[in-house]
């Protein structure tokens, strides 16, 4: 991220603040008069923008944590080597009907981190998939549906329609166990 972007956010987040506080544009205006003795945010250089957003936190705006309570806010990157995953885990979320603030909540107890985007460990992720899906199961909520993937069998092994050997689809199959005779 440039200085440019990282700017930009900045000024979104007061922008953003501004609105969720209520302030009327001669309040926000007096503000920045008080604070800098400017008229325009644009003005400010970065480390005031980010003294104003502290600001607005000190006068009760919530910050960008209330962001994520908004449906559709996570999103991954293409880049990200665990990106089919983590997409699966947010559909499964999306299916018992959790916003990504609950799935953040539920990711802290689970597996001690809130940021799905930050999460690049294989074996938590396929945890937080097949807990999920069994949720989905439980509830009476197909999981498979729409073409969804289904969980993978072992950590290690990516999920359906990720690749890897074995059938048409691109998944392996568990071999069927046999039941045994007890009499």
């Amino acid at each position: 991220m440039d200085s440019r972007d990282y700017r930009r956010g900045l000024l979104a987040k007061v922008h953003i603040a501004r609105k969720d506080l209520g302030l009327t544009e001669e309040e926000y205006r007096a503000t920045l008069r008080e604070m800098f003795g400017i008229e325009s945010a644009a003005q400010l250089s970065e480390g005031q923008l980010g003294d104003l957003v502290e600001h607005f936190l000190h006068r009760g705006w919530r910050g960008p944590q209330d962001l994520s309570d908004r449906p559709g806010y996570l999103e991954i990157a293409d880049s990200d080597p665990y990106a089919r995953q983590k997409r699966y885990i947010l559909a499964l979320a999306r299916r018992l009907g959790w916003r990504p603030g609950v799935l953040q909540r539920y990711m802290r107890a689970k597996v001690r981190s809130s940021s799905l985007a930050h999460l690049h460990d294989p074996t938590k992720l396929n945890l937080l998939a097949r807990d999920l899906w069994g949720r989905c199961v439980r509830q009476g909520i197909d999981p498979g549906a729409k073409g969804e993937p289904k969980p993978p069998e072992r950590p290690d092994e990516p999920a359906e329609g990720a690749g890897g050997e074995g059938s048409e689809s691109g998944t392996r199959r568990r071999p069927q166990r046999k039941a045994r005779d007890k009499s």
